[in-house]
């Protein structure tokens, strides 16, 4: 007889069951009935005292075989619902092991325990979690997290998640496709980083704006993407965008736009980007701005190398040399 296919017990008949959980009968037992045989061990592997009765009964006679396959469906169903119950148990048990391990992937300082670790609760999840169990191989490969940093093991990892539509592995993949030198496909990363973008995240919209100032994306979707990561006060966006604004508004010589963003760009901090608000100030004063002052350009190209800033300690640098260069020429 075949029983009811499901997660628990698949295809399985009374014989197999009997079989797994049961001790065989006595040569005895055997004589008897099949129905007295079954019920003897369906007895004794769920311990079910309803069962119990029907065998003090059955040792006398031979019941209806219809009435010893109804109480035999009832007790699979008894055990399925059992299991079920421990299913959703392993599946929560699961979940929190697979938040475990991302918690343990984003420290940095992990031992050589806690690497073994996270290798095997990867693989005990993979088939129940594979789209974030490969992001977060990809992860350890890309980043070099636990191994020496594998970029072709990396997109491996995060093509197969990308293709399960894991968001964050669409923006990983698209990214190292669209900057990592020597893995560079634009025509690849760019779908990526649009898909990682409309399911929101800033960092895939800010890409594509980085991607048009390489000249590989639209502008005027670019600013689009940009403007939505700034309303959702991503920095990086919120600072280019109004890079872009200083753009526009040097090109048509609009001194009250400038003003406006030079305000904005003293009232915000910009932590995530050292240096770079204080050199958009100094060319904001720029000899060929409207807004043109020598001194508040060289406050804020010092302010800019303070913070580490490269461009701006070259060009104090190359300042400084000539300045030096010209006091020894008036010297002389």
């Amino acid at each position: 007889m075949a029983w009811p296919k499901g997660p628990i017990l698949p295809q399985m008949d009374l014989l197999k069951l009997t079989n797994k959980h049961c001790t065989y009968p006595s040569s005895r037992q055997r004589a008897g009935s099949t129905g007295y045989w079954h019920f003897v061990c369906l007895k004794k592997c769920l311990g079910c005292p309803v069962i119990w009765l029907f065998d003090m009964k059955m040792q006398d006679r031979d019941y209806d075989m219809r009435i010893v396959l109804a109480f035999m469906l009832i007790s699979l169903i008894i055990v399925r619902l059992a299991h079920a119950d421990e299913l959703q148990v392993n599946e929560m048990d699961n979940h929190k092991l697979l938040d475990l391990v991302t918690a343990t992937i984003q420290n940095n300082d992990v031992d050589e325990k806690e690497k073994n670790f996270v290798y095997k609760s990867l693989n005990a999840i993979a088939k129940q979690y594979p789209a974030e169990v490969n992001y977060l191989l990809g992860q350890i490969f890309y980043f070099g997290i636990f191994e020496n940093r594998n970029l072709e093991k990396a997109i491996n990892y995060l093509t197969i998640s990308s293709e399960l539509n894991d968001t964050r592995a669409q923006y990983l993949l698209g990214t190292i496709l669209a900057m990592e030198q020597g893995y560079v496909h634009y025509e690849q990363a760019i779908p990526l980083l649009e898909k990682a973008a409309a399911d929101g995240i800033p960092d895939a919209m800010h890409n594509l704006y980085i991607l048009y100032r390489k000249e590989k994306y639209p502008k005027d979707l670019a600013i689009e993407w940009l403007k939505k990561a700034a309303n959702i006060k991503f920095e990086p966006a919120m600072f280019f965008l109004k890079r872009e604004e200083y753009l526009a508004a040097l090109e048509s010589n609009d001194k009250e736009k400038l003003e406006e963003i030079a305000k904005y760009l003293i009232s915000e901090r910009f932590e995530s980007l050292s240096g770079e608000r204080y050199f958009l100030l100094a060319k904001i004063y720029n000899s060929s701005s409207p807004l043109s002052d020598d001194d508040l350009r060289l406050k804020y190209l010092q302010l800019s190398a303070d913070e580490g800033f490269d461009l701006a300690i070259n060009i104090l640098s190359n300042y400084n040399r000539l300045v030096e260069q010209q006091v020894k020429e008036g010297g002389n």
